[in-house]
Parts: structure tokens; C-alpha cells; sequence
């Protein structure tokens, strides 16, 4: 019995682990390399970065959260609050990282096609890691899910593909800057793969 409960206690500080560091990569993604670079690949993460080009008051990460708390509610309603309890802890540890990044370290990089790649690999990253413990990085995969409740007959990657693509062209229409939308789009399917990469090796 004792034996079992300290399994259990590995495994539970070893998927807290692996949670707050993937929030964490994910998080250098957006600040370091994204966010100050205007490329906006889709998700909660891209609208935030597209809103505060245009409002400068809040920072890029309380934005991500605050984005969020809706779209938690919701879900917690719908999933139950142990399903979305390890999602709302890797929105919080990953929204405070962006900005404290952001603020510390910055852009790493002023080049388009350096910045997409870089962020796609971090960002995929992080969120295979942070998908690995059974959580969620919140925004578009839990309204994905939400979205599935309705629709079950349509796959899950054809309706990330719509919302994150959508976001893409949004940025390329609302930056004026067909370039930015390429560079978006060459990011989303980077960091699609890498998630993919990530989970099933």
C-alpha cells in the first residue's frame, strides 16, 4: 500500500514537472520569438499577440490569461473541474512566463523566418510536453472539445485546422502584411508537426 501511494507521488510530481516545464518552453516561443516579431500561428497565443499590437496597456501573457478565464469556465462546466484543474495551472504558470520573459530577456531574433521556426519548435514543444500529462495549454483546445460535443463527426485536426487558420489570416488582414501571414502559417504547421513529434516520437 505504502508502495503504492509513493508511485503514485512520483508520477504526480513527475507530470507537475513536466507540465510547468512545457508551459515554460511554450511561453519563450511567444515572448522570445513570436510576440515581438507580430507572428501570430494560431490559438488564444496568436489572438493576444494580434490585440496587443493595437492595445499596449496589457501585457501579451495577462492577456493570454484573461482570454482564457471564459473559456475555462465554460469547459469546467462542461468537463468537470479534475479535467481542466492541470490546464488552468499550465495557463497560469505559462501567461506569467510570457511576460516575465518578455520583460527579462525579449525578442531573440528580428528575422521573420528565424523567429517562425524558433517559436514553432518552442512553442510545439511545450505543448506536446504539457499534452504528455494529460493537460491542455487552454484556448483552442478546449474549445475544440467543446466544439467536438456538437460536431462529433467532424476529425478533431480539420477543426484545429479551421481555428488556428483562421487566426493566421486575421493577422495577415489586420497587420496589412500578406508576409507576417505566411511566416504564421509556416509556424502552425512547424509547430503541429513538432507536437506530433513530441507525443508519439
Amino acid at each position: 500500500m505504502l508502495k503504492l501511494k509513493s508511485k503514485k507521488l512520483k508520477r504526480i510530481l513527475y507530470n507537475l514537472f513536466m507540465l510547468t516545464l512545457g508551459s515554460i518552453i511554450f511561453a519563450a516561443g511567444v515572448a522570445c520569438f513570436l510576440d515581438p516579431n507580430s507572428i501570430a500561428p494560431g490559438g488564444i497565443s496568436g489572438v493576444a499577440i494580434i490585440i496587443t499590437k493595437f492595445i499596449d496597456v496589457i501585457p501579451t501573457g495577462t492577456l493570454i490569461a484573461l482570454i482564457n478565464v471564459p473559456i475555462l469556465i465554460v469547459g469546467t462546466y462542461k468537463f468537470g473541474f479534475k479535467f481542466l484543474a492541470s490546464t488552468m495551472y499550465a495557463v497560469l504558470v505559462s501567461s506569467v512566463a510570457v511576460d516575465v520573459l518578455g520583460a527579462l530577456v525579449g525578442p531573440l531574433t528580428n528575422d521573420l523566418l528565424l523567429a517562425s521556426v524558433g517559436g514553432a519548435v518552442l512553442v510545439g514543444t511545450g505543448v506536446g510536453l504539457v499534452f504528455r500529462t494529460g493537460a491542455t495549454t487552454g484556448g483552442t483546445d478546449v474549445i475544440v472539445k467543446l466544439l467536438r460535443l456538437k460536431w462529433r463527426h467532424l476529425p478533431t485536426g480539420i477543426i484545429f485546422g479551421v481555428v488556428d487558420g483562421c487566426v493566421c489570416l486575421i493577422s495577415g488582414i489586420v497587420f496589412r502584411n500578406l508576409e507576417v501571414m505566411i511566416y504564421a502559417g509556416i509556424a502552425l504547421m512547424l509547430q503541429s508537426m513538432i507536437v506530433n513529434k513530441v507525443l508519439y516520437g
